[in-house]
Order: C-alpha cells, then structure tokens, then sequence
C-alpha cells in the first residue's frame, strides 16, 4: 500500500520556560520543522525572517507572560504587520495563545489570536489543535 506524505508544517514555539519549549518539541516534533523561541523578541525577528524568506510559519504557539516583548505584544504585531502586507483575510498564520491564566482572561484575545491552551499543557489537546488549525487555513 502507498502512503500519501503529508506536507511537512513550519511550527513556531515560543515559551521563556526551557521545559514548556521543549515539551511542546517533543509533542510536536512528527509534526513538521519545530523553531523555537525563548522570547517575545526571537519570536517576532523569526516570523518576520521567515516572512520575507516568503516560508511563512503554518502555526505559531505564543506563551503570554514572557521577557522583553510579551505574547499580547507580539500577536499584535504580527496581526498589525499581516495587515499592512495585504495578507487575505483568512490566510493569517493561525496563533494559539498558552498561558497559566484563567480562561475569562483569555476571552479578550479571542479577537484576534485563534484560539488559547491552558498550562499545564495536554499533550493530545495540543496535537488536536494544532492539527486543526493548520488543516482549516489550508481549506481557505
């Protein structure tokens, strides 16, 4: 029997915690290419390299709270930037929002991030989802 290879999917994983990084990694690693970022700063320099390198990342996992450029600062620069290069609407780089907060926090970023996770972090939740936000912008 012949198998059909899924594409292979560019994940961008941005956490300052060393062990989140390298669990989602692990989780993920099936997935496609893992790029990992320790701050919100390393996160926006790589998305906007791989941007003009015209290798867009498929998803991006942006933890909240994080040193010198934070995940709320970061998705708005991403969404800010999307916009102003005409990226069609549904075409954006699908952004899951991880954090230790509460989910009526989370509520507020609904706008414009495309969905959170809660930590501690499940393991098949993250699969799941990545998978389905990967596969819905490429129905698009």
């Amino acid at each position: 029997m012949l198998w059909k290879k899924r594409k292979t999917w560019k994940i961008l994983i941005v956490d300052d915690n060393l062990a989140d990084l390298e669990l989602f990694k692990e989780v993920l690693k099936d997935m496609g290419e893992i790029y990992l970022a320790i701050n919100g700063r390393e996160a926006w320099d790589g998305y906007i390299s791989a941007f003009k390198q015209e290798q867009p990342f498929d998803i991006i996992l942006l933890d909240l709270v994080m040193p010198e450029m934070d995940g709320a600062e970061v998705l708005s620069k991403v969404r800010e930037f999307e916009k102003k290069s005409g990226v069609v609407k549904g075409q954006e780089v699908p952004i899951v929002m991880v954090t230790a907060f509460e989910k009526p926090f989370m509520k507020d970023f609904n706008r414009t991030c495309d969905d959170y996770m809660l930590k501690p972090i499940d393991v098949l939740g993250i699969l799941g989802k990545v998978r389905s936000k990967i596969e819905a912008k490429e129905k698009v």
